[in-house]
């Protein structure tokens, strides 16, 4: 492992920020941290950076013990929310800067600074000071500047959060291709799920300072291990049934109003057991005639978003949020009674669930 994370604790008085938070890095891969605000997804990347010490906990880089070290002393890039461009120096100085303080010459630096700022989008505007640029210009200028200090260790704390959305779609693409053909390390923290899964070789969720999931974008996305994953990568509509037969290959479930749900699920769950189940808003289908798995109702309201028809159907208990893509024809409108066909499902034991709890909005 490139970089090693060991049971690091950090407390502020009484609140623990982070709780026994172990992962490692390989050289050359793109870790995302994703969680909701307070998760503890700075404050671990200011400790790997060291601008915080841990309560407890040890920090290793290339195999070497780097928790004591200065900032200066790790020759880790760390791309901060605030910017701290330097005000008295141009756009194409402050990116200069970061190569120039390694030891690079002037030609060199300002030749590598104007290839970031292309590809930025901000050579136009090198001459320009600071005070002069928006707050989405100012981080594309301090993003310039860390992916020029030639780091092989790069961490970005919400670096393209302050982006208007078709730059932001944009950049996701850039910054990950560079960070791949420099082979350079990236830990990367958002609270954008989107962003986390096109991004990420791997996506570390936390929540309340603890790792609740560590693994492949796909395998977040199709195997949450909690339902607080699933609901804050990709969401859906949840709903608690009961099961009433478990063949081996097919889990038959039945909620308290009698409504019935087939799923050609192995999970071991025996009769009885209450599960949560998780149906992805892009596993619905709607349906003019009744079919197995369905629900009747009411479609309430269509709009339209970049690549789906977005759905709100109204069931005699619940609402469901259901996604057609465009590009298939859509034959229902407002006001129309049909059925919400439910094709696939995720299913969590919620014996011992606190079900409110996991699916809170942080």
């Amino acid at each position: 492992m490139y970089i090693e994370v060991k049971g690091i604790q950090k407390k502020f008085g009484k609140k623990v920020a982070l709780d026994n938070v172990s992962f490692g890095v390989d050289k050359g891969e793109y870790v995302v941290l994703l969680g909701p605000t307070g998760a503890g997804k700075t404050t671990l990347l200011r400790i790997i950076a060291g601008l915080e010490n841990p309560t407890q906990g040890r920090v290793y880089v290339d195999g070497c013990d780097v928790t004591a070290l200065e900032p200066e002393e790790r020759n880790i890039t760390y791309l901060s929310q605030t910017y701290a461009l330097f005000p008295h120096m141009s756009i194409l100085e402050n990116v200069m800067f970061a190569r120039i303080v390694k030891g690079f010459d002037k030609a060199d630096a300002r030749k590598v600074a104007e290839e970031f700022l292309m590809l930025t989008h901000l050579i136009e505007r090198k001459n320009a000071y600071p005070a002069e640029m928006s707050g989405g210009m100012m981080q594309r200028v301090a993003l310039a500047r860390a992916l020029a200090s030639n780091s092989q260790l790069m961490l970005f704390d919400e670096p393209l959060r302050a982006l208007d959305a078709k730059l932001r779609i944009m950049l996701r693409s850039e910054l990950r291709k560079i960070a791949k053909d420099f082979k350079i390390t990236v830990i990367h923290v958002t609270h954008d799920e989107d962003e986390a899964m096109e991004m990420g070789d791997r996506i570390i969720v936390l929540r309340r300072g603890k790792i609740i999931q560590d693994a492949k974008p796909s395998e977040i996305y199709l195997n949450p291990k909690t339902p607080f994953v699933a609901n804050f990568v990709g969401g859906g509509n949840f709903f608690v049934f009961y099961v009433e037969k478990n063949t081996g290959n097919e889990l038959i479930l039945k909620d308290a109003h009698g409504r019935m749900l087939t799923l050609k699920k192995n999970t071991g769950m025996a009769e009885g057991t209450k599960v949560l189940v998780c149906v992805r808003a892009e596993h619905v289908a709607l349906s003019r005639e009744e079919v197995p798995n369905a629900f009747y109702g009411e479609i309430r309201h269509i709009h339209i978003t970049d690549r789906f028809y977005e759905i709100d159907f109204r069931t005699e208990r619940e609402y469901l949020h259901v996604k057609i893509p465009l590009v298939e024809k859509l034959d229902f409108e407002e006001g129309m009674q049909c059925w919400a066909h439910i094709r696939n499902a995720i299913c969590f034991d919620a014996t011992d669930l606190n079900i409110v709890d996991e699916l809170e909005v942080e």
